[in-house]
């Protein structure tokens, strides 16, 4: 019982240690594209979470390799990542995630009363 309870508070936490990245890619151009460099790049070990659109890939993981996520996107065909950026997890730093809140709140409360 108690390795059990251990185990659960590992796992609740492990998600706080994981980073977001983004990377821009050069060469897509349909949906095909966006398909086959999702069906690479969804499946790296340690990819939590993945998005992938025209152009770009949205990764969230907990051991993203810059590296390998560029020769896993070249290896889908003819496509090179351009520019990584990268975005602390809100849970890192509440601080910043508190911020973005409200001024997320701010800009719809503007579109709001400018309509």
């Amino acid at each position: 019982m108690r390795l059990l309870s251990i185990l659960l508070t590992l796992f609740w936490f492990l998600p706080a240690f994981a980073e977001t990245k983004t990377y821009d890619v050069k060469g897509m151009h349909c949906g095909g594209c966006v398909a086959m460099i999702k069906s690479k790049v969804c499946k790296m070990p340690g990819v939590d979470a993945c998005h992938v659109e025209m152009n770009k890939v949205v990764l969230t993981g907990s051991h993203l390799d810059d590296q390998v996520v560029s020769s896993t996107v070249a290896s889908a065909g003819e496509y090179s990542v351009t520019k990584i950026s990268s975005s602390e997890p809100a849970s890192a730093n509440p601080e910043t995630a508190n911020e973005t809140a409200v001024k997320t709140k701010t800009t719809k409360s503007t579109k709001k009363s400018s309509n």
